[in-house]
């Protein structure tokens, strides 16, 4: 019988497997530090009063969902927007904001924002605008198939 306890303890995941009553600590891994959780709890704070938000791990990082959409993510020290294609070289140019660059692509719409450019609570507002004003007009990814 296998079975699987996670347990989060001082900001780090411990995940204990248990085979045949003999327990063994498999992994310890720190997530987030102190200063992500804020900035965690910041964005959820803001979609708060949305409807359809949901919490998904990815980009190395947490990322919101909204109506099924990628809308923002939190990771180490920053947020990703999916904004709109058309504004992304303006937005560029704000402070703390650099474009999104995965395999040597640069990806439009997707813009990292670091701490220093949501300082204030209205450039934090600003950002969080931006991804739920596009979220409207975006198109959701397919959904892929389950294979069994």
């Amino acid at each position: 019988v296998r079975i699987r306890l996670i347990f989060l303890v001082n900001n780090s995941i411990l995940i204990l497997k248990s085979f045949k009553n003999i327990s063994v600590i498999a992994k310890a891994k720190t997530i987030r530090n102190i200063d992500d959780d804020n900035l965690l709890n910041r964005i959820r704070m803001a979609l708060a009063g949305i409807k359809d938000v949901e919490e998904k791990r990815m980009f190395s990082g947490i990322t919101f969902m909204v109506n099924g959409k990628m809308c923002i993510s939190v990771g180490k020290g920053r947020i990703m927007c999916r904004l709109d294609p058309e504004i992304h070289d303006e937005a560029v140019e704000k402070p703390g904001a650099t474009a999104v660059i995965m395999k040597g692509r640069e990806y439009k719409g997707f813009i990292y924002v670091r701490k220093e450019g949501m300082k204030t609570k209205k450039d934090f507002e600003y950002w969080v605008r931006l991804c739920l004003f596009y979220n409207d007009k975006a198109k959701a990814s397919p959904r892929k198939s389950k294979r069994s």
